[in-house]
Parts: C-alpha cells; sequence; structure tokens
C-alpha cells in the first residue's frame, strides 16, 4: 500500500507552542477544536532526527445530519508521527498531504512557526533518474482533456511527454530507486506538492525514514 510523506523546510518550530483548542460553532453547537504535538516517548534511535507525535483535528465543509440535526461540516480527527531535522532543518510528515498541510496552516499562524513546502525542480529530478516510468500532468490546455498521465520505461523521452510540458503542468514522477538498507530499488513518486510517496512497505519506521531522508537528500534537497 502507498505510503506518502510531506516534506518541509522551517525557519521557525518551537516546541514550547505545542497544542491548540479553541470553540467551532457549528449551528448553535459549540465544539471543541484540537491540535497538538509532543515529542515521543517510544525509543527511537535515528541519527539527527526528532520524533514527534501528533494529534490533529482538520474541518470539513459537507452536509449531513446526525441525531436528527444538520450540520454543514464536521471534524475528523487523526493522529500520526512526524520527524524533524534539527541539522538540516526540515520536517517529514507520515500523513495524507492534505490533512499535513491544514495540520502545517494551523502552526503557521503564530510567530513561532514557519514552516513551507520545498519547490521541487523536475528538470534536476529527472536528470538523475535512470529511468522516468510515470507522469501525471494537469491544468492542460488541450481541447477535451485537463489531466494525463503516462507509464512505461523512460516516459520523459516519448513526444506526448514533451507536448504536455508545453500544454500544461507536470504535477508528479514516478521512479525507481535503491535503498541502501534493503538493497533494492524501490519504486517512488515524487509531486509538485513536496510530496514523497512510497509505493512498497517497509519493514520499520526507521528503514522507512532512511530511505525517504535519502530520496530528500538526492533529489529534493
Amino acid at each position: 500500500m502507498a505510503k506518502s510523506f510531506y516534506i518541509c523546510k522551517y525557519e521557525k518550530f518551537s516546541e514550547d507552542q505545542n497544542s491548540i483548542e479553541y470553540q467551532l460553532n457549528m449551528d448553535n453547537i459549540i465544539d471543541p477544536q484540537e491540535t497538538q504535538f509532543k515529542r515521543s516517548e517510544c525509543e527511537f534511535t535515528l541519527d539527527s532526527f526528532l520524533k514527534f507525535d501528533a494529534h490533529h483535528e482538520i474541518i470539513f465543509n459537507k452536509y449531513g445530519r446526525a441525531n436528527g440535526q444538520e450540520f454543514y461540516h464536521y471534524i475528523e480527527p487523526m493522529d500520526f508521527n512526524f520527524y524533524v531535522n534539527e541539522s538540516e532543518k526540515i520536517i517529514i510528515f507520515s500523513l495524507k498531504i492534505d490533512h499535513a498541510k491544514d495540520f502545517v496552516k494551523t502552526f503557521n499562524q503564530f510567530k513561532n512557526f514557519n514552516i513551507e513546502p520545498f519547490h521541487i525542480d523536475f528538470e534536476s529530478i529527472i536528470k538523475k533518474v535512470h529511468s522516468v516510468t510515470g507522469a501525471w500532468f494537469s491544468d492542460l490546455t488541450t481541447p477535451n482533456m485537463n489531466a494525463a498521465a503516462y507509464y512505461g520505461e523512460n516516459v520523459n523521452r516519448s513526444p506526448n511527454f514533451e507536448q504536455s510540458k508545453v500544454d500544461g503542468k507536470l504535477s508528479s514522477i514516478q521512479f525507481y530507486f535503491q535503498s541502501d538498507e534493503t538493497n533494492k530499488e524501490h519504486k517512488i513518486a515524487i509531486s509538485r506538492r513536496s510530496c514523497i510517496v512510497l509505493m512498497d512497505k517497509f519493514q520499520d519506521e526507521e528503514l522507512e525514514l532512511r530511505f525517504v531522508n535519502k530520496i530528500y537528500t538526492t533529489f529534493i534537497k
């Protein structure tokens, strides 16, 4: 099962201001919304990384009914981990990208936080890759087509790929990359939204994070 990691750089990150609670008025029902994080108490030995446990409640604007009452939005809670590398000043969120972006947006409202996604330079990445095996384009100006996907060996060398670069935006590429820990090539994707996706499952989180960090240092840093 694919797993996403949202990669950000930071200028400011504070463990002191680690909890936010405020009231959301849902059709005259006052419901507390909570977001918080703390340094993980479990053993974690990966060099340069600190592990954090986080809880975030994201608001979805959607109509529905519950207990005989109508609502126009609801809160979905989620628990997840993120990892801070203080030497590189990066944060890796193990979470779906939209949820991670909402978490970052919540804390960026405060002066003790300044967290931003990376700009993804696909041209630079493709030069370092042996073979691009998948590519996704969005915002195409082609008639009757607003998105396109291409698969196969070296799809970046195809005429369709080059034309789609002209007609739209390259949003994600897929390729194989070697892991030092497993000594195998693993299928990965890097998206324009500063996201790394691992298609393969790893045995433990430290192996997984080492691989994600290698992808970051090789292609994004």
